[in-house]
C-alpha cells in the first residue's frame, strides 16, 4: 500500500508548545507561545477566562487588540515566500485560511512551527509555501510589558478530589512491600554465612539452621507478597471507581459551550485519561518508592562492603540517568503528538459512524476513507516516535550497566586475589550490586513515567478545572415564593463574545402565564438565541429575565430549568425504550403518565402500531424511528416533565398539517406558558401572539387573528 511509504521515522528537535482544546481558539494558544517565549508565562485556561472567544475564532485584527491588551507590538504584514526568511521569529502566521500556527525557525531547507493542533512540526519549504497564506504577524514585547512567572503545575492530587481511603490504602500497601523486601536485603548475607562461615567450619548444623530459617523468610515473604497484590487490586478498583465518578459527575455539570467547543473525540480523550493517571499511581509511583528504599539500603550495603568498588556503579548510575534526561523531552514531544493525533482519529471516525447514511448518499465512502487514513498514519507517525525513543532507553540500559557489571566483577575478583575481601564479601556485594542496578535502573524509570503523569493530567486538567455551570448562589431559593410565571425579558442583548457582533439587542418581552408566543423571523434574526437564553442555557451580555417578578439568576439556573420543558432543534433520544425516553428514565414513572404524555403529543398511536409497543427500542439516537415520531416522543418527554413553562424550537416542523394540528390543539389545553419559533402558518395560528424578529431586533408584536370560518 503506497500509504506505508508515509510512515515516517526520522528525528526531529523539541520545543515548547501550548496545545489549544477548544476547536476555535488557535490564534489565543499561538498568543499564549508567543507570550511565554517572552517570559510573560500564561496558559490557556487564564487566557480563555480574561478573552472569552466565540466558536467564530479570532483574525489578526483581533489578534493584535488582544497583543495591545498583554502590553506587546504587533506588525502586521504581507509578504510572500522570499520575504519570510527576514521575518522575526517567533512569528504567527496565517495557515491555510482557516488557522494560526507559530513559525519558531527558518532553515532554508526546511522549517519549525508550532501548530497548537499537534504540537511542534518540522515541515518542508514546499508544505510551508503550500499552507502559508502569505499573512504573518511579528510580535514584540512593548514598555509595559510584564515578566510573569509560570503558573504552578497542575498536581494529580488535585484532579483527584475527594478520594476515600487512599492514603490508608497506600500506607498499607507500602507497609507490606517494605516487609517483603527486606527478605531481599538479607538474602546476600545468607551466603556469605555460609561461604565464609558454615563451609570453613564444616558446620553443617549452621548450614541447616540458616537454609531453615530463609525457607521460612521465603514461605512469609511469599505471604506477604500476595497479600500486597490482592490491597493492589482492591485499591485499583476503589479509586478508579471514585476517580471516574467524580470527573464524570464535574464533566455533567459543566457548561452547554464547553462541549459546543470541543470535538467528541477529544473529550472522550482526556477523560480516558484517568486510566493512565490511575495506572501510574499504582503501580509505578509505589514502585518508584520501594525502589528508592531499596536503592538507598542496598547502595548503603555496598559501601559497607567495598567503598571504592562503589564508583563504577555511581558512574554507571549517573550516565543512564543523563541519558533517560536526553530521551525525556522528545519522547514528551512525541506522546503529546501521539495523544492529539489519536483525539483527532477518534473525533472523525465517530463523526463518520454518525453520518454514515449521509457519507454513502453522497457517495463520499472513498474520501473519508481516504481522510481517515491520513490522519491513522500521523498518529502512527507519532508512535513511531514514541517507540524510538523507547527502544533507545532500553538498550542503553543493558548496555551501561553492562559494561559496568563486567568492570566492577573484574575490580572486585582483583581485590579478591590481593586479599583485600574475603570470597563471601565477594560474592555478597555482587549480590547487593545486582539488586542496586535493577532498583536504581527501575527508579529512574518510574521517576520519569511519574514526571510524564502531566502530559496526561494538563489534559484531564481541561476538564476539572473548568468551572461548573451550576452554583449554590440560588440553592436556597424556594420556588413556592414565585406566585405566578409571567417569562419578562428586559431590554436583554446578547453576542457570543466582544469581537462578535450582536445577535439580540434591546430586546423587551413579557408573557403572560398560559398565553401561547409565536416567534418569527428569517433565518440568522436571534431565534434560536433567544430560546439559548431563556432556557438558561447562555447568559445574556446585558439585561435580565425574569420569571414571576425575579430574575433568573436569583431563582438558579437547576431550579429555573426544573420551570420549563423545552423541545430544540437538535434534542436527541437516548439508547432505551420510548417508555424510557418520554419519561426520561425516570424509575418512579407511571405508565399512566406516560402513556398520557404521548397522546398528548399525539404519538400515542404510533406506539401501539409498533410490535413492542411502549418497550420498543428507539436504536442509537432514535434512529429506527422517523423524523415526525422523534418529535413528538421529545414533545411527550417536555410534556412528562409538567412544565411551567414550554419553550419549542420548530418542534413541529416535521409533521403533516392534520397532525400538527393534533399536537398545536393539545398543547393549547395544557394551559401553560408556550413560547415557539416556528416558520409554518399552522403553528404560527396556534399562538395568542406574533412577535417579529429582524437582524437581533424585536421589530413587532401583535396579536394573532382568530381564523374565520
Amino acid at each position: 500500500m503506497k500509504v506505508l511509504n508515509q510512515l515516517s521515522s526520522g528525528w526531529r528537535r523539541t520545543f515548547p508548545t501550548i496545545l489549544q482544546s477548544e476547536s476555535s481558539e488557535c490564534g489565543l494558544a499561538c498568543l499564549a507561545m508567543v507570550a511565554s517565549f517572552y517570559g510573560h508565562s500564561v496558559d490557556l485556561r487564564t487566557l480563555r477566562r480574561r478573552f472569552p472567544i466565540s466558536l467564530k475564532g479570532l483574525n489578526f485584527s483581533q489578534l493584535m487588540h488582544l497583543a495591545t491588551r498583554l502590553k506587546m507590538v504587533s506588525r502586521p504584514l504581507k509578504l510572500d515566500m522570499d520575504g519570510v526568511e527576514h521575518l522575526t521569529l517567533p512569528c504567527v502566521l496565517h495557515w491555510n485560511f482557516q488557522h494560526f500556527v507559530v513559525l519558531v525557525e527558518y532553515r532554508g531547507d526546511s522549517a519549525v512551527i508550532c501548530d497548537p493542533a499537534v504540537g511542534q512540526r518540522q515541515i518542508s519549504i514546499a508544505e510551508l509555501s503550500r499552507c502559508f497564506t502569505g499573512a504573518a504577524l511579528e510580535l514584540y514585547p512593548d514598555t509595559g510589558f510584564v515578566k510573569k512567572a509560570p503558573a504552578p503545575r497542575v498536581r494529580i492530587r488535585d484532579l483527584m478530589g475527594r478520594t476515600i481511603g487512599l492514603r490508608r490504602s497506600l500506607g498499607q500497601i507500602a507497609f507490606l512491600a517494605l516487609a517483603a523486601e527486606m527478605f531481599s536485603l538479607l538474602m546476600p548475607f545468607y551466603v556469605q554465612w555460609i561461604v565464609d562461615r558454615g563451609i570453613p567450619a564444616d558446620d553443617k548444623s549452621l548450614i541447616g539452621m540458616l537454609a531453615l530459617c530463609f525457607v521460612g523468610m521465603c514461605l512469609l515473604q511469599n505471604g506477604i507478597t500476595a497479600a500486597r497484590g490482592w490491597m493492589m487490586i482492591h485499591l485499583n478498583t476503589s479509586l478508579g471507581f471514585q476517580w471516574k465518578n467524580g470527573v464524570f459527575a464535574h464533566l455533567l455539570n459543566l457548561p452547554l459551550d464547553f462541549f459546543q467547543k470541543r470535538h467528541l473525540g477529544d473529550v472522550v480523550s482526556r477523560t480516558s485519561a484517568v486510566d493512565s493517571i490511575q495506572k501510574t499511581l499504582t503501580t509505578s509511583f509505589l514502585d518508584a518508592i520501594l525502589d528508592g528504599f531499596m536503592a538507598i539500603a542496598t547502595g548503603i550495603a555496598m559501601l559497607l562492603y567495598g567503598g571504592t568498588l562503589f564508583i563504577p556503579v555511581a558512574l554507571s548510575v549517573s550516565l543512564y540517568v543523563l541519558v533517560r534526561s536526553i530521551v525525556y523531552s522528545y519522547s514528551w514531544a512525541a506522546n503529546t503528538e501521539a495523544i492529539v493525533h489519536a483525539a483527532k482519529q477518534n473525533s472523525f471516525f465517530l463523526e463518520t459512524i454518525r453520518g454514515i447514511q449521509a457519507i454513502s448518499l453522497f457517495g463520499k465512502r472513498e474520501e473519508r476513507r481516504a481522510t481517515w487514513l491520513g490522519m491513522l498514519v500521523n498518529q502512527l507517525n507519532a508512535g513511531l516516535r514514541t517507540e524510538r525513543a523507547t527502544l533507545i532507553v532500553k538498550n542503553a540500559a543493558p548496555c551501561i550497566f553492562g559494561v559496568e557489571r563486567i568492570v566492577t566483577v573484574w575490580w572486585a575478583a582483583t581485590l579478591s586475589l590481593e586479599g583485600s575481601i574475603t570470597i563471601g564479601v565477594l560474592m555478597g556485594f555482587l549480590a547487593y550490586r545486582e539488586q542496586f542496578s535493577g532498583r536504581v535502573q527501575a527508579l529512574i524509570d518510574n521517576y520519569f513515567e511519574v514526571r510524564m503523569l502531566r502530559l496526561q493530567g494538563e489534559r484531564l486538567a481541561d476538564i476539572v478545572y473548568t468551572e461548573q455551570e451550576e452554583s449554590d448562589d440560588a440553592a436556597d431559593f424556594d420556588l413556592g415564593e414565585l406566585h405566578h410565571f409571567n417569562l419578562e425579558v428586559h431590554d436583554v442583548s446578547f453576542r457570543y463574545s466582544r469581537f462578535d457582533r450582536l445577535i439580540l439587542e434591546k430586546v423587551s418581552l413579557q408573557v403572560e402565564e398560559g398565553e401561547s408566543l409565536a416567534i418569527v423571523g428569517p433565518s440568522g434574526s436571534g431565534k434560536s438565541s433567544l430560546l439559548n437564553l431563556l432556557i438558561g442555557a447562555l447568559p445574556p451580555t446585558s439585561g435580565k429575565i425574569m420569571v414571576g417578578g425575579v430574575d433568573i439568576v436569583n431563582i438558579g439556573k437547576k431550579k429555573y430549568r426544573d420551570l420549563v420543558g423545552v423541545v430544540m432543534q437538535d434534542d436527541s433520544l437516548f439508547a432505551g425504550s420510548i417508555a424510557d425516553n418520554i419519561s426520561f428514565f425516570t424509575e418512579s414513572a407511571s405508565r399512566e403518565d406516560i402513556e398520557q404524555c404521548a397522546k398528548l403529543a399525539a404519538i400515542h398511536t404510533d406506539i401501539m402500531m409498533f410490535p413492542m409497543g411502549y418497550e420498543t427500542l428507539v436504536g442509537d439516537m432514535g434512529s429506527t424511528l422517523s423524523g415526525g415520531q422523534k418529535q413528538r416522543i421529545l414533545l411527550a418527554r417536555s410534556i412528562f416533565k409538567k412544565p411551567k413553562i414550554l419553550i419549542l424550537d420548530e418542534a413541529t416542523s416535521h409533521l403533516d398539517v392534520e397532525l400538527e394540528k393534533q399536537v398545536n390543539a393539545a398543547i393549547r389545553s395544557l394551559h401553560i406558558t408556550r413560547i415557539i419559533v416556528a416558520h409554518r402558518p399552522e403553528t404560527i395560528a396556534s399562538a395568542d401572539r406574533v412577535v417579529h424578529f429582524v437582524n437581533g431586533r424585536l421589530v413587532e408584536s401583535k396579536a394573532v387573528e382568530a381564523p374565520s370560518t
